[in-house]
């Protein structure tokens, strides 16, 4: 295996390294806070093979420097031969690459080929390709146009950061009859005719790798509930939360490379575009579309055509149909009928997905309301039903279908993810259990194409005997073009040992006639590695979660936030309640975790480690519904001991500690709310003993931050913060010294407020998911209160 060795760094550490191709258009991040030298990385998979790379540093300070690495084994020097190359024609829609070589996410934007405008960020180190034209980007983008799109895809090899005629020799050996240019002594008689060879450009076809729309991003987009979009990573069982620019509201979803959909969940049933960047994600509106007919599901054929079902004939017969969204925001979709789904009032059940290589089409259904459930494989072109699987009664409930590595996946409302291994002998592997709830599922076709060689017109030198007449008698010493037979290392315009984007085998005729014995190799396979764009950090199912870290929850699932890079990770809680808010300890090797489980009049035990993070189900502890009611919130002051506060009595709420040593809880009352005050969001109790808790004045409907005197149970009333965002602050905690809330509305906002008076709230930023419910730390960590 190869290694790469650094021995100095020169900068500000900590350092990132980023290994990149010779052309430095496909960049891969390697590792980050490097403080010293040397240290030996490995090359990313992505790059195996490739002889030539660069290795990008990055200090502290966003200085890079770049080290170019050759790995080539000692081989005859080859011939030079000019590669020409195509020079960009102005024409309505190109091929663009933006390259950021600069440091961090940078904006950049283009025109559609339909005249749309695309506005988006580029993280970096990273190559994106789009159809456009009048591209335009921040100041360390590079951007290239590059050839005409057809059929809105790139049509060029790969294309480096600038246009420029280099010189590409390759490293394959041919024993060929070459004509070459050698000085000889030839005698020419007088009033003879000599036929010389005169190279001369003519214009023949040679296969040349084609691009199509390059894949950045592969995994599968869940739509968890009606409100909420995940990425999902099936090999490492990670789920990651998305944000849209506006709350959303839909049945099914759907994605392609730089295009996402959603079908709303009720009628009209519109149709939302939005442009997305996959990695980092983030998705601007495009337009809306409204088809002329109710539309259940959704799935991709292209980027203009997406496929769904209707209801047609007979009650619950379920019609196929195509749906065309190229035209304008506001306007009508087109609809056209393709076929009927097979039996007797079959409705859909669930999803649809397209394989364009293979051209079929799957499609869950079932029969009626309850009856049993389908899974369908259709020639999409004939309609004809290949296969017709009963999932019932081992699968049920099959609301998504997505595919990776060109499988199907099934995914059930439950969690269970299925992978369908064969359909001629039905053969389904569960292969893991996500996040109960799920919707829908989606993932990019453009993961399932594999491009092939497509013919293109290139100018190849060809040697064409002509007539030249010559009266000369004497012996000269001239440079004539002789046909002279040398074995010679010969570089031919093959595309060896460079980064294409396609693993195809590359056959390389010579179709020029020549009045030469040329032995001209013919299929000459080439194995090239298959890049992807973008640097995708690939998730772990290992978490390590910091002591002091915040846990919250959105319903039955709980999140690690590191608030300094706001970033939000799923944590696996088996079987976590649809609580109103979570409560967790930590000793330094084990601790404990709480949900509250309203409907079974239960609080729901975990035992827990941190690094890595696991949770295993202890038991639940039943507490009396006639005497005790939990109101929203919770946290915790021991592994022993959690904080409540009573919600039997509404307007005279009263905080209580909850014994949960025993084998029944032990609830005893601390001291009330203010009269007339209840609890709206969460709380939790300090190290320097004070209360802190948001709350709602019922009277006034203002909304609250309020602080009590644990010891003495008493309120401090100059710490009463009115929240003038408004009442749906759900989460408080502490992070670096700071106080945090979080407003769940149309966003989930984070503000903090500073601790000394007036007490000035301040946003910070948005955090993913839209709904927290409450938040958590362990009690050593909760050190800050309000200065009154």
């Amino acid at each position: 295996m190869q290694s790469i060795e650094i021995t100095s760094l020169v900068g500000h550490s900590p350092f990132s390294i980023t290994v990149c191709d010779i052309t430095y258009s496909y960049c891969y991040f390697v590792i980050s806070g490097v403080t010293s030298a040397p240290i030996t990385i490995s090359p990313p998979s992505q790059l195996n093979g490739v002889n030539q790379l660069l290795v990008v540093i990055t200090d502290s300070k966003g200085c890079e420097t770049m080290d170019y690495i050759n790995c080539f084994t000692p081989t005859p020097t080859p011939t030079l031969t000019p590669t020409p190359t195509i020079t960009p024609t102005n024409i309505s829609c190109n091929c663009i690459a933006f390259i950021n070589v600069g440091a961090g996410n940078l904006n950049f934007g283009y025109t559609e080929c339909n005249g749309i405008v695309f506005n988006g960020i580029i993280p970096q180190s990273t190559t994106f390709y789009f159809c456009g034209k009048s591209p335009f980007a921040d100041g360390g983008v590079l951007i290239s146009i590059n050839d005409i799109c057809i059929n809105n895809s790139c049509q060029t090899t790969e294309i480096p950061p600038t246009s420029t005629n280099t010189p590409t020799p390759t490293n394959t050996p041919t024993n060929t009859m070459t004509p070459t240019y050698t000085p000889t002594n030839t005698v020419t008689p007088t009033n003879t005719v000599t036929t010389t060879i005169t190279p001369t450009s003519t214009y023949t076809p040679t296969p040349t790798p084609t691009q199509t729309n390059i894949v950045v991003d592969c995994t599968t987009y869940l739509l968890v509930d009606p409100a909420n979009v995940s990425k999902y990573d099936v090999v490492t069982n990670v789920l990651t939360p998305l944000s849209f620019p506006s709350p959303i509201s839909a049945s099914d979803i759907a994605n392609s490379y730089g295009k996402f959909w959603l079908v709303e969940f009720s009628s009209p049933y519109s149709i939302i575009e939005y442009n997305i960047i996959p990695t980092p994600f983030s998705a601007v509106y495009s337009k809306t579309l409204y088809p002329p007919v109710d539309l259940y599901a959704l799935a991709v054929k292209d980027n203009t055509t997406l496929i769904s079902t209707t209801l047609s004939v007979s009650p619950l017969s379920a019609m196929v149909v195509e749906v065309d969204v190229s035209g304008p925001d506001l306007s009508t979709a087109i609809v056209v009928d393709k076929f009927l789904l097979p039996g007797t009032d079959r409705a859909l059940s669930g999803d649809l997905f397209y394989f364009p290589t293979t051209d079929k089409l799957f499609v869950t259904s079932q029969v009626g309301f309850y009856g049993d459930t389908y899974l369908t494989q259709f020639d999409y072109t004939t309609g004809v039903v290949e296969y017709d699987i009963l999932l019932s009664p081992s699968i049920n409930g099959v609301y998504g279908l997505s595919a990776k590595d060109e499988f199907l996946y099934l995914f059930e409302d439950t969690g269970k993810v299925y992978r369908v291994d064969s359909m001629s002998v039905p053969t389904f592997t569960l292969v893991q259990t996500t996040v109960a709830g799920i919707y829908a599922a989606s993932s990019d076709v453009s993961c399932l194409i594999y491009p092939s060689p497509t013919p293109t017109m290139t100018q190849t030198p060809t040697n064409t005997p002509t007539v030249t007449p010559t009266n000369t008698q004497t012996p000269t010493q001239t440079r004539t073009q002789t046909p002279t037979p040398t074995p010679t290392q010969t570089p031919t315009q093959t595309p060896t040992n460079t980064i294409t984007p396609t693993q195809t085998t590359t056959t390389t005729p010579t179709q020029t006639p020549t009045q030469t014995s040329t032995q001209t190799p013919t299929q000459t396979p080439t194995q090239t590695p298959t890049p992807t764009m973008t640097q995708t950090p690939t998730p772990t199912s290992i978490t390590v979660v910091p002591n002091c870290a915040v846990l919250y929850n959105v319903g039955s699932n709980v999140y690690y936030y590191n608030v300094s890079t706001n970033i939000s990770t799923l944590l696996t809680v088996p079987g976590f309640p649809n609580s109103s808010d979570v409560a967790h300890t930590f000793n330094g090797t084990t601790g404990k975790l709480w949900g509250v489980d309203e409907s079974g009049s239960q609080f729901v035990e975990y035992n827990i480690t941190l690094s890595p993070f696991t949770a295993t189900f202890s038991r639940n502890i039943s507490y009396n519904p006639s005497i005790f009611y939990p109101s929203l919130g919770l946290t915790s002051i021991s592994d022993t001991v959690i904080l409540s506060v009573n919600d039997f009595d509404f307007l005279n709420q009263e905080v209580v500690e909850i014994d949960v040593s025993g084998v029944s809880p032990v609830i005893t009352p601390q001291f009330p709310l203010i009269v007339g005050r209840y609890i709206t969001g969460d709380f939790y109790k300090t190290t320097t003993n004070k209360f802190i808790a948001l709350n709602t004045d019922y009277a006034t409907s203002k909304c609250y931050v309020t602080q009590w005197d644990y010891s003495t149970s008493t309120t401090e009333p100059e710490v009463d913060v009115e929240l003038t965002m408004g009442c749906a602050v759900y989460g408080i905690f502490e992070d670096s010294g700071n106080i945090y809330i979080t407003e769940s509305t149309s966003s989930t906002k984070l503000y903090s407020i500073d601790k000394n008076s007036p007490y000035a709230i301040t946003e910070i930023c948005v955090i993913t998911p839209l709904t927290i419910d409450g938040a958590s730390q362990i009690p050593g960590c909760l050190n800050n209160n309000f200065i009154p």
